[in-house]
Protein backbone atom coordinates (compact mmCIF):
# COMPACT_ATOMS: atom_id res chain seq x y z
CA UNK A 1 0.00 0.00 0.00
CA UNK A 2 1.26 2.85 -1.43
CA UNK A 3 2.24 5.98 2.15
CA UNK A 4 0.34 9.26 2.06
CA UNK A 5 2.79 12.02 2.74
CA UNK A 6 2.13 12.89 6.39
CA UNK A 7 1.69 16.01 8.32
CA UNK A 8 4.25 16.56 10.48
CA UNK A 9 2.80 16.26 13.76
CA UNK A 10 1.92 12.73 12.84
CA UNK A 11 5.94 11.81 13.05
CA UNK A 12 6.26 8.60 10.77
CA UNK A 13 2.76 7.12 11.13
CA UNK A 14 0.90 6.36 7.47
CA UNK A 15 -2.60 7.44 7.25
CA UNK A 16 -5.11 6.23 5.20
CA UNK A 17 -8.67 6.34 3.68
CA UNK A 18 -10.76 5.67 6.65
CA UNK A 19 -13.67 4.64 4.19
CA UNK A 20 -11.96 2.03 1.85
CA UNK A 21 -8.34 1.90 3.62
CA UNK A 22 -6.71 3.31 0.07
CA UNK A 23 -3.42 5.28 -0.15
CA UNK A 24 -3.58 8.79 0.59
CA UNK A 25 -2.00 11.88 -1.47
CA UNK A 26 -1.34 15.23 -0.40
CA UNK A 27 -2.54 18.24 -2.48
CA UNK A 28 -2.87 22.09 -2.19
CA UNK A 29 -5.90 21.81 -0.74
CA UNK A 30 -5.51 18.18 1.85
CA UNK A 31 -5.77 14.82 1.40
CA UNK A 32 -7.06 12.67 -1.65
CA UNK A 33 -7.99 9.05 -1.70
CA UNK A 34 -6.88 7.51 -4.98
CA UNK A 35 -9.40 4.41 -4.69
CA UNK A 36 -12.80 5.75 -3.75
CA UNK A 37 -12.23 9.29 -4.59
CA UNK A 38 -12.66 10.91 -1.30
CA UNK A 39 -11.37 14.18 -0.32
CA UNK A 40 -10.34 15.39 3.51
CA UNK A 41 -9.00 18.63 4.54
CA UNK A 42 -5.90 19.69 5.97
CA UNK A 43 -6.64 22.03 9.01
CA UNK A 44 -3.18 23.76 10.68
CA UNK A 45 -1.12 20.23 9.10
CA UNK A 46 -3.83 18.41 10.52
CA UNK A 47 -5.87 15.85 8.81
CA UNK A 48 -10.02 15.91 9.25
CA UNK A 49 -11.45 12.65 8.11
CA UNK A 50 -14.86 14.24 9.95
CA UNK A 51 -16.50 17.70 10.54
CA UNK A 52 -15.20 17.71 14.41
CA UNK A 53 -17.25 18.04 17.43
CA UNK A 54 -17.40 21.60 18.67
CA UNK A 55 -14.58 22.19 20.76
CA UNK A 56 -14.41 25.37 23.73
CA UNK A 57 -11.00 26.35 25.10
CA UNK A 58 -11.27 25.97 29.23
CA UNK A 59 -12.77 28.93 30.86
CA UNK A 60 -10.06 30.92 32.63
CA UNK A 61 -10.96 30.51 36.81
CA UNK A 62 -11.96 33.86 38.07
CA UNK A 63 -12.27 35.18 41.89
CA UNK A 64 -9.43 34.61 44.47
CA UNK A 65 -7.12 31.73 45.88
CA UNK A 66 -10.05 29.92 47.84
CA UNK A 67 -12.94 30.57 45.17
CA UNK A 68 -10.99 28.73 42.80
CA UNK A 69 -9.56 25.97 45.02
CA UNK A 70 -13.06 25.28 46.46
CA UNK A 71 -14.30 25.01 42.13
CA UNK A 72 -12.10 22.33 42.23
CA UNK A 73 -12.99 19.25 44.43
CA UNK A 74 -10.51 16.56 44.20
CA UNK A 75 -12.30 13.97 41.78
CA UNK A 76 -12.28 10.07 42.99
CA UNK A 77 -10.65 10.01 39.06
CA UNK A 78 -7.70 10.73 41.02
CA UNK A 79 -7.84 6.72 42.25
CA UNK A 80 -5.80 3.89 43.48
CA UNK A 81 -2.06 4.60 42.31
CA UNK A 82 -0.03 7.41 42.15
CA UNK A 83 -1.13 10.23 39.90
CA UNK A 84 2.23 10.79 38.28
CA UNK A 85 1.44 14.15 36.03
CA UNK A 86 -1.81 16.14 37.58
CA UNK A 87 -1.67 17.85 34.47
CA UNK A 88 -2.57 15.32 32.66
CA UNK A 89 -6.44 12.86 32.60
CA UNK A 90 -6.33 9.94 33.50
CA UNK A 91 -2.10 9.43 33.91
CA UNK A 92 -2.13 6.82 36.79
CA UNK A 93 0.41 4.72 37.48
CA UNK A 94 -1.34 1.70 36.17
CA UNK A 95 -1.74 3.02 32.88
CA UNK A 96 1.90 4.21 33.06
CA UNK A 97 3.17 0.99 34.08
CA UNK A 98 1.34 -0.23 30.72
CA UNK A 99 3.71 2.61 28.97
CA UNK A 100 6.78 1.44 30.58
CA UNK A 101 6.46 -1.89 28.94
CA UNK A 102 6.64 0.12 25.56
CA UNK A 103 9.76 1.46 23.94
CA UNK A 104 10.31 5.13 23.64
CA UNK A 105 10.54 4.15 19.61
CA UNK A 106 7.14 2.40 19.28
CA UNK A 107 4.05 3.95 17.84
CA UNK A 108 1.14 4.54 19.67
CA UNK A 109 -2.19 5.64 19.68
CA UNK A 110 -4.04 7.68 21.88
CA UNK A 111 -7.46 6.96 20.98
CA UNK A 112 -10.17 9.50 22.57
CA UNK A 113 -7.12 11.63 23.68
CA UNK A 114 -8.63 14.57 24.67
CA UNK A 115 -6.45 17.55 25.74
CA UNK A 116 -3.77 15.56 26.98
CA UNK A 117 -0.32 13.92 25.81
CA UNK A 118 0.95 10.59 27.97
CA UNK A 119 4.30 10.91 26.73
CA UNK A 120 6.53 12.38 23.58
CA UNK A 121 5.95 10.40 20.32
CA UNK A 122 2.35 9.33 21.14
CA UNK A 123 -0.71 10.37 18.00
CA UNK A 124 -3.42 11.52 19.52
CA UNK A 125 -6.54 11.13 17.88
CA UNK A 126 -10.08 12.61 18.60
CA UNK A 127 -13.15 13.46 17.34
CA UNK A 128 -13.12 16.92 19.06
CA UNK A 129 -10.40 18.61 17.38
CA UNK A 130 -8.30 20.49 20.14
CA UNK A 131 -4.50 22.07 20.11
CA UNK A 132 -3.08 18.62 21.22
CA UNK A 133 -5.22 16.72 18.68
CA UNK A 134 -2.93 15.45 15.62
CA UNK A 135 -5.94 13.57 14.04
CA UNK A 136 -9.33 14.19 14.03
CA UNK A 137 -11.50 11.17 13.08
CA UNK A 138 -14.00 8.57 13.79
CA UNK A 139 -12.40 5.46 16.29
CA UNK A 140 -15.18 3.52 14.26
CA UNK A 141 -13.49 3.87 10.67
CA UNK A 142 -9.38 5.21 11.85
CA UNK A 143 -7.20 6.69 8.99
CA UNK A 144 -4.52 4.15 8.73
CA UNK A 145 -3.26 1.36 7.09
CA UNK A 146 -3.59 -2.55 8.53
CA UNK A 147 -1.01 -2.99 11.29
CA UNK A 148 0.41 0.33 11.80
CA UNK A 149 0.53 0.68 15.92
CA UNK A 150 2.72 -1.16 18.38
CA UNK A 151 0.09 0.02 21.15
CA UNK A 152 -3.57 1.69 21.63
CA UNK A 153 -5.05 3.30 24.05
CA UNK A 154 -8.54 3.25 24.79
CA UNK A 155 -9.32 5.25 28.30
CA UNK A 156 -12.93 5.58 29.03
CA UNK A 157 -13.59 5.84 25.28
CA UNK A 158 -15.90 2.98 24.74
CA UNK A 159 -18.99 4.13 26.70
CA UNK A 160 -18.69 6.56 24.64
CA UNK A 161 -18.97 5.14 21.25
CA UNK A 162 -22.27 3.46 19.71
CA UNK A 163 -20.37 0.61 18.34
CA UNK A 164 -17.58 -0.69 20.57
CA UNK A 165 -16.98 -3.82 19.29
CA UNK A 166 -16.37 -2.09 16.03
CA UNK A 167 -14.21 0.49 17.40
CA UNK A 168 -12.28 -3.07 19.10
CA UNK A 169 -12.18 -4.85 15.89
CA UNK A 170 -10.70 -1.56 13.92
CA UNK A 171 -8.16 -1.04 16.97
CA UNK A 172 -6.97 -5.02 16.62
CA UNK A 173 -7.25 -3.87 12.62
CA UNK A 174 -4.19 -1.25 12.91
CA UNK A 175 -2.34 -2.80 15.76
CA UNK A 176 0.71 -5.19 14.65
CA UNK A 177 0.76 -8.76 15.35
CA UNK A 178 2.00 -8.87 18.82
CA UNK A 179 0.74 -5.40 19.62
CA UNK A 180 -0.64 -4.50 22.72
CA UNK A 181 -4.11 -2.45 23.88
CA UNK A 182 -5.18 -0.66 27.07
CA UNK A 183 -8.44 -0.83 27.34
CA UNK A 184 -10.14 1.14 30.39
CA UNK A 185 -14.24 1.46 31.15
CA UNK A 186 -16.99 2.28 33.77
CA UNK A 187 -18.71 0.27 35.82
CA UNK A 188 -20.49 2.10 38.31
CA UNK A 189 -19.71 5.39 37.05
CA UNK A 190 -22.40 8.68 37.03
CA UNK A 191 -22.87 9.51 33.27
CA UNK A 192 -20.83 12.10 32.14
CA UNK A 193 -21.26 13.05 29.04
CA UNK A 194 -24.44 13.46 26.75
CA UNK A 195 -23.11 10.49 24.88
CA UNK A 196 -22.24 7.98 27.18
CA UNK A 197 -24.21 4.80 26.64
CA UNK A 198 -22.78 1.95 28.18
CA UNK A 199 -21.17 0.18 31.01
CA UNK A 200 -19.27 -3.05 31.50
CA UNK A 201 -18.41 -5.38 34.74
CA UNK A 202 -15.15 -6.57 34.41
CA UNK A 203 -16.39 -10.31 33.52
CA UNK A 204 -17.62 -8.67 30.45
CA UNK A 205 -15.16 -6.25 29.37
CA UNK A 206 -12.97 -9.44 29.89
CA UNK A 207 -15.20 -11.05 27.14
CA UNK A 208 -16.04 -8.20 24.96
CA UNK A 209 -12.05 -7.49 24.51
CA UNK A 210 -11.02 -11.55 24.09
CA UNK A 211 -13.17 -11.61 20.54
CA UNK A 212 -10.29 -9.48 18.82
CA UNK A 213 -7.27 -10.00 21.34
CA UNK A 214 -6.25 -12.65 24.08
CA UNK A 215 -6.86 -11.17 27.36
CA UNK A 216 -4.04 -10.12 29.90
CA UNK A 217 -3.59 -8.72 33.29
CA UNK A 218 -7.02 -7.15 34.40
CA UNK A 219 -8.34 -5.45 37.31
CA UNK A 220 -10.24 -2.32 39.15
CA UNK A 221 -8.53 0.73 39.20
CA UNK A 222 -11.67 2.37 41.19
CA UNK A 223 -12.75 0.38 43.93
CA UNK A 224 -16.03 0.59 45.91
CA UNK A 225 -15.30 3.41 47.94
CA UNK A 226 -14.41 5.52 45.21
CA UNK A 227 -17.85 4.00 43.32
CA UNK A 228 -19.68 5.19 46.77
CA UNK A 229 -18.27 8.16 46.47
CA UNK A 230 -18.96 9.45 43.21
CA UNK A 231 -22.86 8.23 43.40
CA UNK A 232 -22.76 9.88 46.61
CA UNK A 233 -21.43 13.32 45.06
CA UNK A 234 -24.43 12.66 42.21
CA UNK A 235 -26.85 12.62 45.49
CA UNK A 236 -26.15 15.52 47.05
CA UNK A 237 -25.56 17.70 44.20
CA UNK A 238 -29.26 16.31 42.85
CA UNK A 239 -30.31 16.54 46.71
CA UNK A 240 -28.85 20.30 47.14
CA UNK A 241 -29.22 21.70 43.39
CA UNK A 242 -31.16 24.24 44.89
CA UNK A 243 -28.54 25.74 47.36
CA UNK A 244 -25.07 27.74 46.36
CA UNK A 245 -22.71 25.52 44.23
CA UNK A 246 -19.97 26.46 46.94
CA UNK A 247 -22.43 24.59 49.96
CA UNK A 248 -22.19 21.56 47.43
CA UNK A 249 -18.46 21.40 46.50
CA UNK A 250 -17.99 21.60 50.38
CA UNK A 251 -19.72 18.93 51.07
CA UNK A 252 -17.52 17.02 47.50
CA UNK A 253 -14.23 18.62 49.66
CA UNK A 254 -15.57 16.78 52.91
CA UNK A 255 -15.85 13.36 52.04
CA UNK A 256 -13.58 13.16 49.51
CA UNK A 257 -11.32 11.07 51.79
CA UNK A 258 -13.69 7.95 50.85
CA UNK A 259 -11.38 7.20 48.26
CA UNK A 260 -8.61 6.31 50.58
CA UNK A 261 -10.68 3.21 51.77
CA UNK A 262 -9.85 1.82 48.71
CA UNK A 263 -6.48 1.64 48.52
CA UNK A 264 -3.60 1.98 46.64
CA UNK A 265 -3.39 -1.50 44.60
CA UNK A 266 -5.62 -2.84 41.39
CA UNK A 267 -8.11 -5.76 42.68
CA UNK A 268 -7.79 -8.42 40.13
CA UNK A 269 -11.32 -10.20 41.29
CA UNK A 270 -12.93 -6.62 42.58
CA UNK A 271 -15.84 -6.87 45.08
CA UNK A 272 -19.30 -6.59 43.64
CA UNK A 273 -19.24 -3.11 43.20
CA UNK A 274 -16.08 -0.75 42.03
CA UNK A 275 -16.31 2.31 39.70
CA UNK A 276 -13.48 1.85 36.94
CA UNK A 277 -11.63 -1.61 35.17
CA UNK A 278 -9.12 -2.02 32.86
CA UNK A 279 -7.56 -5.19 30.85
CA UNK A 280 -4.32 -5.29 28.61
CA UNK A 281 -5.45 -7.47 25.33
CA UNK A 282 -2.68 -8.66 23.14
CA UNK A 283 -3.10 -9.17 19.56
CA UNK A 284 -1.63 -12.44 18.33
CA UNK A 285 1.31 -12.90 16.21
CA UNK A 286 -0.41 -15.11 13.94
CA UNK A 287 -3.15 -12.80 13.51
CA UNK A 288 -2.99 -10.70 11.05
Amino acid sequence: MAQATEPAALRSVPLACPKCHGALQTGDDGLHCSSCRRDYPLVENRPFFVTPKAWSPPVPESGGWFRRHLARPPHPGRFAGDLQNRGITGDHRYLQEFLAGIPDAAKVLDLGSGERRLRAGIVNLDIAASPSVDIIADGHQLPFPDGVFDAVILQSVMEHVLEPETLLAECCRVIKPGGQIWVEVPFYYPIHDTADYYRWTLSGLRYVVSKHFEVGRSGAVMGPSSAFNLGWRVFVSWKLRRLHWGFRNTVAWMTAWLKTLDGDEVLPEPPAIYALSYVVGNKAASNA
